[in-house]
């Protein structure tokens, strides 16, 4: 799941009890291992420096500053995409603990390839135990729609259940 996906669905859970931003950071956190149990597409990382599934030694070369442009616009679009979807529901900060709770899963998973040895090893086995077994790397163009499409329904659904 893109981390925009996952900012989204985080800010949209967290909207919904704004009063209330440890419950939002909570639910927005466990959102992202839900999310990760549909199948669904992620971006390839090229430097075995950033993917957490490599864990390889840190060094600034190509790769590492492609990644990290990736990453680092997939992070400011789902940010965007929360104020932009929610700010009429919360206020800004309720929803941005929502949208970094959602991706800070992923966060965690390369600090752990960093320090296996951690406490993270457990939050790790979880989070491979939730993604699932498919997945749709190979058709990007059905995983980004899906995605989307995704992030519609759950919007739609957070504004519908706000009016309720």
């Amino acid at each position: 799941m893109t981390l925009a996906t996952h900012a989204v669905v985080g800010s949209a859970i967290a909207s919904l009890v704004p009063t209330h931003p440890v419950i939002g950071f909570c639910a927005g956190f466990l959102s992202h291992f839900l999310l990760d149990s549909i199948p669904h597409w992620d971006y390839p990382l090229k430097s075995d420096s950033i993917n957490p599934s490599k864990g390889g030694a840190l060094k600034l070369d190509k790769n590492v500053i492609i990644d990290l442009s990736c990453i680092g616009f997939d992070i400011g679009l789902g940010l965007a995409f929360s104020i932009a979807f929610f700010i009429s529901n919360a206020p800004f900060l309720p929803i941005i603990i929502g949208a970094c709770a959602g991706i800070i899963p992923d966060v965690l998973q390369f600090v752990y390839s960093r320090y296996p040895k951690s406490f993270l090893k457990y939050l790790q086995a979880f989070h491979l135990w939730m993604h699932a077994e498919t997945n749709l790397n190979n058709r990007p163009v059905l995983g980004v729609s899906l995605q989307a499409l995704l992030i519609v329904i759950v919007v739609i659904a957070c504004k519908f259940f706000l009016l309720a």
